[in-house]
């Protein structure tokens, strides 16, 4: 696949046609930055990857959802959430731009995953997530 759209229009292809295998999906994620990470670096990392979504963020409404597996205690993932939405917000009033954080009809979320030392992030837009129902956030 070429990317991340034509794969999720495939499962829902196969899904469409009760295909065994796609049934049970849960969810997938476009996620189109990873790293490895040590703690100490996991903050830096990761503002840096966000950075690079600002300019699709501003004037939406977004939040930021991470899933972490590992580093229980040391990563906190309401805190960091918390984090990452004021660093979005304190980025793009430099800018001279705003966003608003929004969980109930965001048009966009920030999706990071962890498992271990390692770390993805993706940008999940409104219709990406009306068209797919299986393009979610945990």
């Amino acid at each position: 696949m070429e990317s991340p759209e034509g794969f999720f229009s495939t499962v829902a292809d196969l899904r469409s046609h009760k295909l065994f295998a796609f049934q049970d999906l849960g969810r997938a994620l476009p996620l189109d930055q990873t790293f490895f990470f040590r703690l100490e670096q996991f903050d830096g990392k990761l503002k840096e990857a966000v950075r690079s979504y600002l300019p699709e963020l501003a004037g939406k409404h977004f939040y930021v959802r991470l899933e972490r597996r590992g580093f229980k205690g040391r990563i906190v993932s309401p805190e960091l959430e918390r984090a990452l939405d004021r660093y979005v917000l304190e980025a793009l009033a430099r800018e001279g731009t705003e966003a608003q954080v929004d969980f109930s009809h965001p048009d966009a979320v920030v999706a990071v995953e962890t498992c271990g030392d390692r770390c993805g992030v993706g940008l999940l837009e409104r219709d990406l997530m009306d068209r797919y129902d299986f393009v979610r956030v945990a």
